[in-house]
């Protein structure tokens, strides 16, 4: 998302570190409580999925996120995807878990609004980077 914001404002890589922090710091408190192995979920193989998923230029879900940072819809993004962005689902289906739990996922609940439409890439980061 920021590589997308880089287009029209002057954001960088510590608005990333801080995003990937955020979703990283978010990981850590719901995984466990979704039944995840924190050994793998957050160990080495984990972390490293993390970080290539956030970070390649060859990832779906990077370029949906810089697409997005762009300023296009969801809908405009996956036409124009030649593969599907798997974060798309996966975001919903743990937005999905954690509505019927008590549990405070900032990050996640975010990101299903910003890829619904119901608010914009400012609030999405807005309402994730205040932890």
């Amino acid at each position: 998302m920021v590589d997308g914001l880089k287009k029209s404002r002057n954001e960088g890589d510590n608005l990333k570190a801080a995003l990937f922090m955020a979703g990283y710091r978010e990981g850590v408190h719901l995984l466990p409580k979704l039944g995840a192995h924190e050994a793998t979920a957050l160990g080495p193989a984990g972390i490293g999925d993390l970080f290539v998923t956030a970070t390649s230029p060859h990832g779906r879900n990077r370029e949906m996120g810089q697409r997005l940072g762009e300023g296009q819809s969801l809908e405009q993004a996956t036409s124009e995807m030649v593969m599907v962005a798997e974060g798309v689902r996966a975001t919903r289906m743990f937005a999905a878990r954690i509505e019927s739990m008590d549990v405070s996922a900032p990050f996640v609940t975010a990101l299903a609004a910003l890829l619904d439409g119901e608010t914009d890439v400012d609030a999405f980061l807005s309402a994730v980077l205040q932890g």
